[in-house]
C-alpha cells in the first residue's frame, strides 16, 4: 500500500466570484461538479416538523434543496436526479439539462420531471436516461406517461456496467446498487468529466450488499459522493429505522478510512435527512467527520480535484507514472489496447476478440475456453500504441487455476530475433510473471535471439517455492519489473525476487497481457478446466522522473 498521505477537510465554505447563485447560498462557477442540493427527498424543513432543526429554518423562511448534481461537459451540463427542487436548481445553472439521468423511483430522485409538462416548461424531446424497470415504471403510470405520449421526454436506456455519454465531454457508467426497489431499481453512477472521476450513490441500504467492490471504486476514484442519510439510529425516535435502511455514516467511514488515507480519495457525504447532526458544521459529529479525513457536502461548484497518483509498489525513488490502465468501465480502450494475433495462434489456442474483456468491475479478464475447433483464448497488447525503453512495469492480477494453462505479463518488440545476440537491435522477451497453474510454477523468465533456432537463450528465476503464499490464483498480488540501462529487478508484492543482468534489452519493448494452453502444456489440459480466467485489476507504467 502507498505510503499514508496527509489528511484533508473537504467541508470548507467555498467562495467563488460572478457565479450564479442557489437560493440558500452556494456558488455556482466554472468547473465540472455542481452540488444543486443535499437533503433527503424530503428537503429541510420536513413538511410538519416543529423540532428545533426544522422550526428555526422556517422561521427564517429558509430552504435546504433536496440532493442533486449538475455535472458540465464540452457543451451544456446534465442533471443527475430530478428532484422536487428542480425549478430552482436549472435556474442556478443558467439553462436547461442537455439531459436528465436518474438514480431511481423515490419521491426525491424524479418528481421534478412534473416541471417539464406543458403545465410548465412544456419542453421537447428532453433527454431522460434511466434504467429499463425506470423506464417502465414512467411509461406505465400517470402523470408520467403523458410526458412521454406527448414527446415532451425522450427516455434513454441505461445498463448497469455498460459506459454512455449523455452529453458531450462527459461519461456515465451505472452500478446497480441495493435499496427498496419498490417502483425500479436503483443506479449509483461513475462519472468522468473535466480530467475528473467521481462516484454519486446518493441512496443505497447497505454497503454489504453491493455486487461491486466499493474499496474499488475509492482506488479509481478523484472523488466519492454518497449517501449520508442519517449519522445514527437515534435520530428518529419512535421510528423503525429497519425499514429505511441506509449505511450509517460511522459505518461507511469504518470501511473507507483506510483507503481514504491512503489514497488521498475525497469522500464527502450527501442526502442528509433532516436530523442529521452533520447539518451542523461545529456539531461534534461534523467534527468527527473531519477529524477522519471524510467531508460533508455542500452546496455550490466542487472544486477540481485530481487524487495524488499510485505510488509504485515497488520500494524505488524518483520514479513518475507515465501510462496506466485501470480496467474501469465497460469496454477495452483500444485506444491503448490491440487484440494481438486476433483470430490467429498462441500455442495451441486461437485468439479471439470476446475472450479479453472487462467484467464491469475493475478488471480485465482473459479467458481460456473449449470450442469445436480446440483451446480459444486471450491475448492483448499496447503494440502500435505505446512502447518504453527502461522504466518501472506493474500489474495487479489474479492468476487462472487449472494446471496448464499459462498466465503471463510479458514484454517484447517486434523486433524480437532478428539479430543475433543484438540486444539494442532485437530486444528481449521479458517475461515478468507466468504462472502455469500449480503454485510453484511462479516464474520470471528472460528470452533472446529467435525461437526455435540453436541460438535461443532464456535465463530464468522459479519463484513459486518461496512466494506461493498467498497463492496467486486465489487472490490478487502485484508483479514488478525493473528495466535500467544496467540490470533487470523483479519484484512480487514489493519484495525483490530476482535480480540480472543477462538478456538485458536496450530496445523499445511493448506490454503483453495473455493465457494461453501452449504445445508442450497439452498433456495437463482436462476438458473439465474450461473454462478459465486470469484477472488483471490494473497496469502502470513508471520512467525515471
Amino acid at each position: 500500500m502507498p505510503a499514508a498521505l496527509p489528511r484533508f477537510s473537504w467541508a470548507l465554505p467555498l467562495l467563488f466570484w460572478g457565479c450564479s447563485v442557489l437560493p440558500n447560498g452556494g456558488a455556482i462557477g466554472e468547473g465540472a461538479f455542481h452540488i444543486l442540493g443535499t437533503a433527503q427527498d424530503g428537503g429541510r424543513p420536513q413538511m410538519n416538523c416543529t423540532k428545533e432543526c426544522c422550526a428555526e429554518m422556517a422561521k427564517a423562511n429558509q430552504k435546504e434543496r433536496v440532493a442533486a448534481l449538475g455535472v458540465r461537459g464540452e457543451r451544456g451540463w446534465m442533471l443527475v436526479d430530478a428532484t422536487p427542487d428542480a425549478p430552482s436548481q436549472v435556474a442556478a445553472m443558467a439553462e436547461m439539462p442537455a439531459a436528465i439521468l436518474l438514480t431511481h423511483a423515490h419521491i426525491g430522485h424524479y418528481l421534478g420531471l412534473a416541471h417539464l409538462g406543458r403545465e410548465a416548461a412544456g419542453t421537447h424531446k428532453q433527454q431522460v436516461w434511466c434504467s429499463n424497470r425506470m423506464a417502465k415504471f414512467l411509461r406505465g403510470n400517470g402523470p408520467w406517461n403523458q410526458l412521454v405520449e406527448l414527446g415532451q421526454i425522450e427516455l434513454r436506456i441505461m445498463e448497469a456496467g455498460v459506459s454512455y455519454s449523455p452529453i458531450p465531454g462527459v461519461s456515465v457508467v451505472p452500478f446497480e446498487v441495493p435499496h427498496r426497489d419498490e417502483y425500479s431499481d436503483t443506479f449509483a453512477f461513475s462519472i468522468s468529466a473535466g480530467g475528473e472521476r467521481l462516484f454519486y450513490v446518493p441512496d443505497i441500504d447497505a454497503w454489504d450488499e453491493l455486487s461491486f467492490d466499493l474499496i474499488q471504486i475509492a482506488n479509481t476514484h478523484d472523488t466519492l459522493l454518497l449517501d449520508g442519510t442519517f449519522f445514527s439510529d437515534q435520530e428518529l425516535p419512535g421510528r423503525d429505522m429497519s425499514l429505511i435502511p441506509h449505511p450509517r455514516v460511522g459505518v461507511t467511514m469504518d470501511l473507507l478510512e483506510e483507503t481514504v488515507g491512503s489514497t488521498g480519495t475525497r469522500v464527502l457525504f450527501t442526502h442528509f435527512n433532516h436530523t442529521n447532526p452533520l447539518w451542523q458544521s461545529h456539531s461534534p459529529q461534523s467534527r468527527e467527520v473531519r477529524r477522519r479525513g471524510f467531508g460533508v457536502a455542500q452546496q455550490g461548484t466542487l472544486p477540481a480535484f485530481r487524487k495524488p497518483e499510485p505510488d509504485p509498489i515497488a520500494p524505488v525513488e524518483n520514479y513518475r507514472l507515465v501510462w496506466s490502465d485501470e480496467f474501469d468501465g465497460s469496454e477495452i480502450d483500444f485506444s491503448k489496447w490491440e487484440v494481438r494475433r486476433e483470430n490467429g495462434k498462441h500455442g495451441k489456442c486461437t485468439i479471439r476478440r470476446d475472450c479479453s474483456v472487462l467484467d464491469g468491475k475493475g478488471n480485465l479478464v482473459l479467458t481460456t475456453r473449449l470450442s469445436e475447433d480446440g483451446p480459444e483464448s486471450g491475448m492483448i497488447s499496447t503494440d502500435g500504441f505505446s512502447e518504453w525503453t527502461y522504466g518501472l512495469f506493474e500489474a495487479r492480477i489474479q492468476f487462472e487455476k487449472a494446471p496448464g494453462h499459462h498466465g503471463a505479463f510479458w514484454l517484447q518488440s517486434d523486433e524480437y530475433g532478428k539479430v543475433k545476440d543484438d540486444l539494442k537491435a532485437s530486444g528481449s522477451e521479458i517475461d515478468i510473471c507466468e504462472y502455469f497453474g500449480v503454485p510453484v510454477s511462479l516464474s520470471h523468465n528472460i528470452h533472446w535471439n529467435a525461437y526455435q533456432s540453436k541460438e535461443k537463450a532464456h535465463v530464468g528465476m522459479k519463484i513459486g517455492l518461496v512466494q506461493s503464499k498467498p497463492n496467486p490464483e486465489e487472490s490478487f498480488r502485484t508483479y514488478s519489473y525493473l528495466w535500467t540501462p544496467t540490470e533487470s529487478v523483479f519484484f512480487v508484492d514489493g519484495k525483490e525476487t530476482w535480480r540480472t543482468q543477462e538478456g538485458l534489452s536496450h530496445h523499445p519493448e511493448y506490454i503483453i497481457l495473455s493465457v494461453l494452453v501452449s504445445e508442450w502444456e497439452s498433456k495437463q489440459i482436462i476438458p473439465a478446466d474450461f473454462p478459465d480466467s486470469m484477472l488483471v485489476d490494473w497496469v502502470r507504467v513508471f520512467q525515471l522522473s
